[in-house]
C-alpha cells in the first residue's frame, strides 16, 4: 500500500500538470488569436501584449514548482536524479544557476517535508505489526 504522503504529493503533481497544460493551451490560443487580429504579439517594449505577458508570468512559476516536486517525488521513491531527468535538460556545470538546472535546495526542502509525513505514518503501522505478531 502506498503511503498517504506519497499519494498527496502525486495528486499535487497531477493537479499542477493539469494547470500547466490548461495555461499553455490558453497561451497558445491567445497568441494565435492575437496573430489573426493583427494585435501585438511581442512581450517586451512599449507595445507589448499584456494579456500574453500575464499568462506567461503565471506559467513560469507553475512549471518551476512542478519540476521541483517531480524530482522530489522521484527521490522519495528511491530514484536518482539521472533516472528522473535526462542529462539533456541540465547543464554540465557544477554550480550553475540557469533555468536548465533544477533547484536542488528547493527539492531538498520538499523531500524533508514529505519525509516527516512518511515518518509519522510508518511508526504506528510498525507498532501494529509488532503487537499482532
Amino acid at each position: 500500500m502506498r503511503s498517504l504522503a506519497l499519494l498527496k504529493l502525486k495528486s499535487e503533481l497531477k493537479l499542477t500538470a493539469f494547470l500547466i497544460r490548461s495555461k499553455r493551451e490558453l497561451f497558445r490560443s491567445a497568441t494565435s488569436q492575437a496573430a489573426k487580429n493583427g494585435a501585438a504579439m511581442h512581450l517586451k517594449g512599449p507595445g507589448r501584449n499584456m494579456a500574453l505577458l500575464e499568462l506567461l508570468n503565471q506559467l513560469g512559476p507553475l512549471q518551476y514548482n512542478f519540476r521541483c516536486r517531480h524530482i522530489a517525488y522521484g527521490m522519495i521513491r528511491g530514484k536518482t536524479l539521472e533516472q528522473i531527468e535526462s542529462k539533456g535538460k541540465r547543464c554540465n556545470e557544477e554550480r550553475c544557476t540557469c533555468y536548465r538546472c533544477p533547484d536542488l535546495k528547493k527539492v531538498k526542502e520538499i523531500v524533508v517535508e514529505y519525509m516527516k509525513y512518511l515518518a509519522q505514518e510508518e511508526v504506528p503501522s510498525e507498532a501494529l505489526r509488532v503487537n499482532s505478531g
